[in-house]
């Protein structure tokens, strides 16, 4: 898999953007990408943290989950609520569009990581609600 990621043209552990011409043939117009990004994402995460909402109910109300819930996964709960909003509000926060293009930054960094090579400063020069 790591061959079909790899531009000939990159330096080593440096995932390139998608070529303005690919991106655009596939996301439409900016415009449509985020809308659909926004819409999507917002959904999916709703969704998820109304499962999130119905695993402790479950967990107090059903004996034999209760019994054999451990310390582990009652800590677990609570980082995934933890992440699960940070998600949301960074997708609550941008509705409008941003001058930060994801697409040249934590895109970039998160197919770095496919490579197992992780491009940090790509991560590291975005805004802190896109981290």
């Amino acid at each position: 898999m790591v061959h079909l990621l790899a531009d000939p043209g990159a330096l080593p552990g440096q995932a390139p953007p998608l070529p303005g011409g690919a991106r655009e043939g596939r996301a439409g117009p900016d415009r449509r990408h985020h809308a659909n990004a926004v819409l999507v994402g917002g959904g999916a995460g709703l969704a998820t943290l109304t499962g999130l909402a119905v695993l402790p109910v479950r967990r107090w109300r059903t004996p034999a989950v209760h019994a054999a819930t451990s310390r582990s996964d009652r800590a677990v709960l609570p980082l995934l609520a933890a992440v699960l909003l940070a998600g949301l509000t960074a997708t609550a926060t941008t509705l409008e569009a941003h001058p930060y293009d994801y697409r040249h930054g934590v895109s970039v960094w998160f197919r770095s990581l496919l490579t197992l090579e992780p491009d940090v400063p790509a991560l590291a020069a975005a805004p802190p609600a896109r981290r």
